[in-house]
């Protein structure tokens, strides 16, 4: 095969012959890439997909599988009217905060982003449903609240998120989504290429006509007669990325190792602008996880637990731990200019005996593991000045690897002090420092997540006991993957310095600039999307017979 190109971008050559040739080739096998494939081949389109890693899924699969869409059928169907002036008044009074503009014909935002809040609306509920149609199970949650479901704009604040299913009916996970999608897409006789790593494109007449790929020490070029659709994932594992991009420090990720940033490089060298790098997808994660490198390591969505707090370095409480992830990792980026550093970026979890009693699960992303489980990321002391002493010995490991941790001097102190304001607060049902527990989707969360509730008047407080033992772990901002790159319009194109489509070039997911901005709007808000532009890049890279500027054979 021919050697390997400098640049991401190369000329086709009529003299060479591709080593696979389909209609349309998707990269990427999370959710977008599997909209997007599952839509062209109900087109009848050939399709290939062909993904970096040796297992299917990306960043999908490390979520709940859970999917966001406005004005669904199941919405409908029970009476309940999902207008779209209100729900786009909703997304963009998130997406764009500052500018937000009710009386303005965009809301105030870019054109381009109310476009594409403007498509996504149009097409979800028929992306959701042909994602069903095509074999991957949901069900409703009609009472599950959006995660700002108290703004005003927000006319219908429950029931857009369908979770995956089973085949019989019964709730799953997004393992089980991917399995249903990945023996859809292979029954209508698309194929799964695993380990095969885009490197670039190939372009012809200003259109992208293909793709290099590296396989098994092979370079391969992959022809498309149609379209290409990238739904390849963010650049999160990239740190090099991360640093150049993101305003603020994150210390772990979602995203599998996988996520480099492959097609925004490609972008760049195809002279694509980009928008929405400096925002990723937020969470929280155990400091030891984000930094084990473990490409199973989840997100922590909702810290369980009632006789629970988070302090600072300082050992004060500074923050509601239950507000939704993406929000909470942002107030953990906060700077300050009196010690020229970030005092919220690392939080210590503290909680008692019996928070641990109730609420240790296996649950992947819980940090109050099971008392018969190693949880090395956890401190104990028999009282909480015994705490701090550990977790001070607990930060002396860790100083090395983390940037900026320590515990100040008077925090044994304080946390005592925190913990004894937060005790009063619990006993009167009313966190006035911070609100906890004050809005909906807290409480769906702490349902969730948490349950075993001891105090009905609100289910997320309850005092720490006055006698040990008492646990600790370190909590750190960290990204379920990026949501930056270029620009695409409401047909899924992907634009080019002019503005204009660049010819057979599809985009979706997280490889693309989201129009959620630094907002997540509910549960389900990144694959909601995902699987609609996939929906929107799948059917119109299928449909693009216009297209002649083939790889050829021989």
């Amino acid at each position: 095969m021919s050697a390997a190109a400098a640049s991401p971008v190369i000329p086709r050559d009529p003299d060479l012959a591709p080593d696979i040739e389909a209609d349309v080739l998707v990269v990427g096998s999370g959710a977008a890439g599997f909209s997007a494939a599952l839509n062209a081949v109900g087109e009848g389109a050939e399709v290939v997909m062909l993904e970096k890693a040796a297992k299917l899924g990306g960043t999908t699969i490390k979520s709940s599988g859970w999917a966001w869409y406005p004005n669904h059928a199941r919405l409908r169907a029970a009476g309940k009217e999902d207008g779209k002036v209100d729900a786009i008044r909703y997304m963009a009074r998130l997406s764009q905060p500052d500018s937000y503009d009710p009386g303005s014909p965009t809301l105030g935002l870019p054109q381009w982003r109310f476009d594409l809040l403007s498509a996504f609306y149009d097409n979800a509920a028929d992306a959701a449903q042909a994602f069903e149609d095509a074999g991957v199970a949901a069900i409703d949650l009609p009472e599950f609240p959006d995660y700002y479901s108290f703004l005003p704009e927000d006319r219908r604040p429950r029931g857009r998120t369908l979770r995956p299913a089973t085949d019989a009916g019964e709730p799953a996970s997004a393992d089980e989504m991917i399995r249903q999608a990945a023996a859809a897409l292979s029954s209508c006789g698309g194929r799964i290429l695993t380990e095969h790593a885009v490197t670039g494109v190939v372009v012809e007449d200003g259109g992208v006509v293909g793709l290099t790929v590296e396989h098994a020490g092979e370079r391969l070029q992959v022809a498309a007669r149609r379209g290409v659709v990238f739904a390849s994932g963010g650049f999160a594992s990239d740190p090099d990325r991360r640093r150049d991009h993101f305003a603020a420090p994150i210390l772990g990720t979602c995203a599998p190792p996988s996520n480099t940033g492959d097609f925004v490089a490609i972008a760049e060298a195809l002279g694509a602008p980009l928008r929405t790098m400096t925002y990723p997808w937020m969470t929280l994660m155990a400091l030891e996880w984000a930094l084990s490198g473990d490409p199973d390591v989840k997100s922590l969505f909702h810290p369980p637990g009632d006789s629970m707090l988070f302090v600072n370095a300082e050992g004060r409480r500074t923050l509601n731990e239950k507000a939704p992830y993406n929000e909470t990792a942002q107030m953990l980026q906060r700077w300050d200019v009196r010690d020229a550093g970030y005092p919220e970026l690392y939080q210590f979890m503290v909680w008692d005996r019996e928070c641990q009693r109730l609420h240790a699960s296996d649950r992947q992303a819980n940090p109050i593991r099971p008392a018969d489980e190693p949880a090395p990321h956890v401190v104990v002391g028999a009282t909480l000045d015994d705490l701090a002493v550990a977790l001070a010995e607990k930060v002396a490991t860790l100083r090395g690897q983390a940037p900026g941790l320590h515990l100040g001097e008077r925090f044994a102190a304080n946390l005592k002090a925190s913990v004894a304001r937060f005790n009063e607060l619990a006993r009167n049902a009313d966190d006035e420092d911070f609100g906890r527990g004050t809005s909906p989707i807290e409480g769906a969360f702490n349902e969730l997540f948490t349950g075993g509730i001891r105090d009905p008047r609100n289910p997320l407080l309850y005092p720490l006991a006055d006698e040990g033992p008492y646990h600790a772990t370190i909590i750190v901002p960290a990204a379920l993957d990026t949501k930056g790159g270029p620009m695409i319009n409401p047909r899924a194109e992907v634009l080019g310095g002019a503005g204009k489509p660049i010819p057979g070039l599809y985009g979706a997911g997280n490889c693309v600039a989201s129009p959620a901005g630094k907002s997540y709007w509910a549960a389900g808000a990144t694959i909601g999307p995902a699987v609609t532009f996939g929906y929107l890049a799948g059917r119109n890279a299928a449909r693009n017979e216009t297209k002649t500027a083939v790889l050829e054979r021989g």
